[in-house]
């Protein structure tokens, strides 16, 4: 039972990787969103954008050189543009669900953060792994 365990694991250890460092750069976003909002008293729409950015460093650093380490195609300040650019793409999805699951479907607002930020995820492990981390084909033979 548990060598089965162990191989359900490392068949998916990107996954939980990917669920980790995403983790970590959420919980880095949220902590510099409430230490700019409440200790600096920036307002929280300019605190969001900061956060954003040093989560998207963290969330990058931590997806390329631990989640999806390898042979990659591109250099890593292409993947980082590339990567920055989806991510803005994901924080303009994310606001625009969070409105309509909101202000039109009257979801409470936590729900409505948790199904977007699960939905974006899923999105963001596909693109990250076939676009930003491609790994090129194999060479041998």
């Amino acid at each position: 039972m548990v060598e089965f365990a162990l191989k359900k694991v490392m068949e998916n250890i990107k996954v939980i990787k990917f669920l980790i460092a995403g983790g970590t750069a959420t919980f880095t976003t949220f902590f510099f969103l409430y230490l700019f909002t409440e200790a600096f008293h920036l307002w929280y729409l300019f605190s969001s954008i900061l956060a954003f950015l040093i989560a998207a460093v963290v969330s990058f650093t931590l997806q390329k050189f631990w989640t999806f380490k390898g042979n990659q195609e591109h250099s890593s300040h292409k993947q980082f543009l590339i990567f920055l650019s989806f991510g803005t793409f994901g924080l303009g999805l994310n606001a625009l669900s969070m409105f309509l699951l909101v202000d039109k479907f009257g979801l409470w607002y936590m729900l409505a953060q948790f199904i977007t930020a699960a939905g974006i995820a899923v999105m963001n492990f596909f693109f990250y792994k076939l676009v930003v981390f491609k790994e090129k084909p194999s060479t041998e033979v």
